[in-house]
């Protein structure tokens, strides 16, 4: 029975959570040791094939930092573990402005929130009873898993923290939070699972605890969004089922279809509870058949047209071969029978790629890229099944890293195709590796090249978001500025001269005090306060009391006219020009003096003068909702960044791809980057939903490519599933 979270005394609570602290500790303890012999024997590797001989001194000066720091920030990182729970604790989330960052800063902030993600996803199942519990023990109300201080993220953060004061290089870094990542992540597993243990032998049962940004960054609209061509009607398609919990459902619905099409009973035991490298032996069991490795014929046969497409030679649909595979293996077993398991496999891969290369969303030239993949995959499948579900699989991994490039690859981002054939390059040295290590070396290189080209895309993006904030910021100001001025100037009659002083210089002023400070800022208001000032003297001294307050105001308007003039940088005789312009403008109201000349002196093209319609210039950007449909407009909208288009003739080899990456809070205007990061386009909404209307542009669902594929091939499983079991009941 649960303790109420008032009744456990904080005592206990304490030693319950520096319990699990060990118990973490403990677990990773051994890890952070291989994670630093790893990194010194990655680092020296990597020196001695340096072929830039100005990296050689990053590899060699991280080694002996490594070596000198490594117990350090072993010691600081263990000892920071759980450090200051249950207090509240700092978020450890996403910067708000990254344009903050210098370039290593922002590369390494992009690496760590890339492993934040995928290992929440990873651990997503033990992290949620986990958080729940912690939040029972605490008596949290609402413990989020972000807020877990074992978490992932967490921990990486105190991982951060503990190797800042060694000096590496950034390349440095990032292979050293890829070996945590491959060293430490993968044993928060066990111990997540005896924290679980040791908190229910306490009696400790979880709350609901709310769900962490990385594991609902995606929501259900966006995944059942339709692959249609067009955003304005997403149920042009109908929409593709989703698999059943854990992903496994494609290899039961493969063995309950093997059973049927072999004619015995399917058994009810779920493949995905089964130990990965036994998926295989599972399904002949299930199907009645004596589980058995895959024939070596059939291997054979495998790596020979691996070989064969890697030299150029002719890829066949993939369906078609997925045939000449299996047709070559019984040659080589004397016409026998492929083990009914086995085969279902190898059809099962053919129908993904077949299913892959008919996605419109993949680009065409790198359709046979993907195909190359059919053997290789086929060779990994056979043995371990988990590779075509599971998102940590390395496999699964480089496929989904394929399938993205496919997405955004256009030949305006390419134009040379050199990224293409490095690619193609990559995948056929893997194909035709031979099984071992030699294959693993080869997959492994190209997944980093393929994750580098990503980051280097990030960071090109990046830059790109900060420069339109910058732009779009500074228009925003303009228009907010010079709609007050037109405002205040508006049926009113100055001198040229006051609107020249306060269309040029002063407008500059008030925008830099609008971006540097915002609206609501005293500098601001006092800026605004010095026009209406400057207004209210055009037409005063009239009386005695104008007069006083004329000549009260003069110290003022002197200094905060000095002030701005020297904030937007003036020389200094322009702006002893222009006070004394104001002192014989202020002696002239106060009858002083005669009219100066100056005042009615023509203004110099640009100003912004005494009328209003200076408002329709600079809304000439904004989009007007009226003049669109507003059902088209609303849809548009709630498309979010991340979202690829497709621009151009349908089919035209001038067909270009891009990201929609940020949407201009001020005048809503899209930006879009290509697959490199670099600027393609910045439109207007009207714009976008007339080339959509003309068919000149389409939107491409941003979905995970393989696991729509993977899906689809599950849909049509039920469908022969249901068609088998119909006519054995007729």
């Amino acid at each position: 029975m649960t303790d109420a979270p008032d009744s456990r005394d904080s005592a206990q609570t304490r030693q319950s959570l520096a319990a699990l602290g060990q118990t973490l500790r403990l677990g990773l303890m051994p890890a952070l040791h291989s994670l630093f012999d790893a990194l010194d024997d990655s680092l020296f590797e990597l020196a001695q094939h340096s072929r830039q001989s100005e990296s050689q001194p990053f590899y060699f000066d991280g080694m002996r930092a490594c070596r000198k720091h490594r117990e350090t920030a072993i010691e600081h990182f263990l000892d920071a573990i759980g450090d200051g729970f249950p207090e509240p604790l700092p978020s450890t989330g996403t910067r708000a402005d990254l344009g903050l960052l210098d370039h290593d800063a922002l590369e390494q902030h992009l690496a760590v929130s890339s492993m934040n993600q995928r290992a929440e996803r990873r651990l997503h199942d033990l992290l949620q009873p986990l958080t729940g519990m912690l939040a029972s023990l605490s008596g949290a109300d609402d413990l989020r898993v972000e807020d877990n201080p074992f978490a992932p993220a967490r921990l990486v953060a105190c991982f951060e923290r503990a190797i800042e004061p060694i000096p590496l290089h950034i390349e440095v870094r990032l292979i050293l939070f890829k070996l945590f990542e491959r060293t430490v992540v993968p044993e928060l597993e066990p111990a997540y699972r005896r924290m679980i243990a040791h908190l229910a032998a306490d009696g400790i049962e979880p709350r609901l605890a709310s769900p962490s940004p990385a594991t609902t960054r995606r929501p259900a609209a966006n995944r059942a969004r339709s692959t249609a061509t067009s955003p304005v009607t997403p149920d042009s398609e109908p929409p593709v089922r989703e698999p059943m919990p854990g992903e496994a459902s494609l290899l039961e619905l493969l063995v309950e279809l093997i059973a049927l099409r072999e004619g015995m009973p399917p058994a009810s035991a779920s493949l995905g509870e089964r130990h990965p490298s036994a998926a295989s032996s599972a399904g002949h069991s299930q199907a009645g058949v004596t589980p058995q490795a895959p024939s070596q014929p059939l291997v054979q046969a495998i790596e020979r047209a691996a070989r064969r497409i890697a030299e150029g030679g002719k890829l066949p649909p993939p369906r078609q071969f997925a045939a000449q595979m299996l047709a070559e293996a019984r040659l080589g077993e004397d016409g026998r029978v492929a083990d009914p398991v086995h085969t279902a496999m190898v059809d099962l891969v053919g129908r993904l790629l077949d299913a892959l290369l008919q996605d419109r969303r993949v680009a065409r030239p790198m359709q046979p890229v993907l195909h190359r993949m059919q053997a290789p995959l086929t060779r990994v499948a056979l043995d371990n099944p988990r590779c075509l579900y599971d998102a940590d699989d390395p496999l699964r991994k480089a496929m989904n890293l394929l399938a993205e490039t496919a997405l955004g690859w256009c030949r305006s981002a390419d134009p040379e195709e050199r990224l293409l054939r490095r690619i193609q390059d990559a995948v056929d040295t893997y194909a035709a590796a031979p099984i071992g290590d030699e294959a693993s070396r080869s997959l492994e290189r190209l997944t980093e090249f393929l994750e580098k080209q990503q980051r280097r895309s990030d960071l090109a993006e990046q830059r790109v978001i900060e420069s339109a904030t910058g732009r779009d910021r500074l228009a925003a100001a303009r228009r907010t500025v010079h709609r007050m001025l037109a405002e205040r100037l508006a049926g009113t009659s100055v001198p040229n001269w006051l609107g020249s002083l306060l269309s040029r210089p002063w407008t500059n002023y008030l925008v830099l005090l609008w971006l540097r400070s915002g609206e609501s800022s005293t500098a601001y208001r006092d800026a605004l306060a010095f026009v209406d000032a400057l207004l209210w003297c055009a037409d005063a001294g009239h009386d005695d009391a104008d007069r006083q307050r004329l000549r009260a105001l003069l110290p003022t308007l002197e200094s905060q006219l000095r002030t701005g003039l020297a904030t937007v940088a003036c020389h200094d005789g322009e702006i002893e020009q222009v006070l004394s312009e104001l002192r014989a403008f202020i002696s002239y109201r106060l009858g002083q003096a005669p009219k100066p000349s100056f005042l009615e002196a023509e203004t110099a093209s640009g100003d912004v003068p005494h009328s209003a319609p200076v408002e329709s210039d600079i809304d000439q950007d904004q989009p007007r909702p009226e003049d669109l449909d507003p059902d088209l407009l609303s849809r548009l909208q709630s498309l979010k960044p991340g979202m690829w288009f497709e621009f151009g003739p349908l089919e035209s080899e001038s067909t270009e791809r891009a990201k929609l990456s940020w949407i201009s809070p001020h005048s809503g205007r899209l930006l879009f980057v290509n697959r490199n990061g670099m600027r393609v386009a910045d439109r207007r909404p009207e714009e976008i939903l007339h080339e959509l209307e003309r068919n000149l542009a389409r939107v491409l669902e941003d979905a995970n490519l393989l696991q729509a594929a993977l899906n689809r091939v599950a849909e049509q499983f039920r469908s022969q599933i249901g068609l088998l079991r119909r006519n054995h009941d007729a």
